[in-house]
């Protein structure tokens, strides 16, 4: 009797996952891919370029809005600005450690700026300021009103804070009568408040802010202009 031929090893059966269990692991990955990715992105700042801004030195440069982390929830009692009364916008740009320029228009067209032209050594030792007054056409004072009821200013949390210390703040006052709204942009800037400043920057700008006369603040007196817009956010 032959001896029959030894039959070949057959291999193992590899274990597969079913079909429908292989797209969904395949969908998933496909998913996931753009949320990691924008999770990336979001984790650094981004980079507002603000090139109208010359009437500071402390306001050309690239402002930085770092992702959002925490947002104070509004408390001011809703209003419309009725442009037939007296009314006042403020914003103030730079730091709670150096200062805010700021910028203070009123319903009859003026404006009032002041402007940090040295920063401090030592906290408020060393600094000097420089402030100037101008006036605007009713077209251009319209604009800005207008500009402030497009970007839902009145409408804005009470405070927008990143997790970064130090960086940049700004305060935002809008008052009438007995009607007031303040807002806080703590290195966290939201679209509706940059893209006010920059077209109160290109108002300014048309309308002659790069001739008006600076004068310098007596020492002393350089930030008694920001104190009744930090005054403002910390009332509730």
């Amino acid at each position: 009797m032959s001896v029959a031929d030894p039959q070949p090893a057959m291999p193992k059966p590899t274990r597969r996952w079913p079909r429908y269990v292989r797209w969904a692991i395949l969908a998933v990955v496909l998913i996931s891919m753009p949320c990691g990715l924008a999770i990336a992105v979001r984790r650094g700042p981004v980079i507002v370029v603000q090139a109208s801004q010359r009437w500071s030195a402390g306001l050309s440069h690239e402002l930085q809005s770092f992702p959002l982390s925490k947002t104070v929830p509004s408390t001011d009692p809703p209003f419309v600005i009725d442009a037939a009364k007296p009314w006042k916008i403020e914003l103030g740009r730079g730091s709670g450690w150096d200062g805010l320029d700021t910028a203070a228009l009123t319903h009859d067209g003026t404006v009032l700026l002041y402007r940090l032209t040295r920063k401090p050594t030592s906290g408020a030792r060393g600094a000097s300021w420089e402030t100037a007054e101008m006036a605007l056409p009713h077209e251009a004072v319209s604009s800005i009103l207008a500009a402030a009821a497009e970007n839902r200013l009145l409408k804005l949390e009470r405070a927008y804070h990143a997790d970064v210390r130090d960086g940049t703040q700004w305060v935002l006052r809008i008052s009438q009568g007995t009607n007031e709204k303040s807002v806080y942009f703590d290195n966290h800037f939201p679209g509706a408040i940059v893209r006010f400043a920059d077209l109160l920057d290109a108002v300014l700008a048309r309308n002659g802010v790069g001739t008006v006369r600076w004068e310098p603040v007596p020492a002393g007196q350089g930030r008694k202009h920001e104190k009744g817009l930090w005054d403002s956010i910390k009332q509730q």
